[in-house]
C-alpha cells in the first residue's frame, strides 16, 4: 500500500504540535519558569516532610534543562544540655542554592549537589514527561540509584515528580508538586 503525504496532512500534523519531534527540535512541554514545592500536595513516602521551602527556577534551552535550587532551611528554636542545665539554643534560617544541568537527549551530565554529593545524570523524553536517571556518590562510597519522571500538568500550572530512590540499605517512593509562582 503506498502512503501519500498531502499538504493538507503535513499542516495537521504541524498544526497537532507534532512538527518539532518529528524535525527533531524542541520538545512541546516546556518546563521553563519558578516553581515552588508544595509540601502539602506533596507525598514523602517513608521520609518526613521537609522543615524547609524549595523554590526551582527551571530554564530548558531544547536540550539541557539547567535548574537552579534555592533551599531555605527555617529556623528553629531547641533545647541542648550541659551537664545539668538545659540552654535553649536558636537555629538561624539558612539558604542554600544548587545548580545543576539535566540533559534530554540521553547525555550524561555529571554535578555537585549540595557541598559534595556528586551525580551523574542522563535524561530522554518518554511521551510528554522527561525521565532522568542519576546516580549519587555519597562520601561512603556506595552508589544511590534514582529516577525521576517530571510530568507538566495541562494547565501547566503544576510540575509533578514521581521520584524512585534505591540504596543499598532501602528503596523510597515519592511524589514532589510544585506549584509555578511569580
Amino acid at each position: 500500500m503506498k502512503y501519500v503525504v498531502t499538504f493538507s496532512t503535513v499542516v495537521v500534523v504541524l498544526g497537532l504540535g507534532l512538527g518539532p519531534l518529528l524535525a527533531g527540535g524542541t520538545h512541546p512541554v516546556d518546563l521553563t519558569g519558578k516553581w515552588a514545592l508544595n509540601v502539602d500536595n506533596s507525598d514523602f513516602g517513608k521520609g518526613p516532610k521537609p522543615l524547609c521551602k524549595l523554590v526551582r527556577q527551571i530554564v530548558y534551552d531544547k536540550v539541557d534543562v539547567k535548574v537552579t535550587d534555592v533551599i531555605t532551611f527555617k529556623g528553629s528554636s531547641e533545647q541542648a544540655s550541659e551537664g545539668e542545665k538545659i540552654m535553649p539554643v536558636v537555629v538561624p534560617e539558612r539558604s542554600q542554592t544548587d545548580k545543576y544541568v539535566l540533559s534530554t537527549d540521553g547525555t550524561e551530565r555529571y554535578n555537585t549537589v549540595g557541598n559534595s554529593l556528586k551525580s551523574t545524570s542522563r535524561g530522554r523524553w518518554q511521551g510528554l514527561s522527561l525521565v532522568i536517571d542519576s546516580n549519587y556518590t555519597p562520601e561512603q562510597g556506595w552508589v544511590v540509584k534514582q529516577t525521576d519522571t517530571w510530568t507538566l500538568s495541562s494547565d501547566r500550572h503544576t510540575i509533578i515528580i514521581k521520584i524512585h530512590i534505591e540504596s543499598r540499605e532501602t528503596t523510597i517512593d515519592q511524589t514532589q508538586v510544585f506549584e509555578k509562582s511569580t
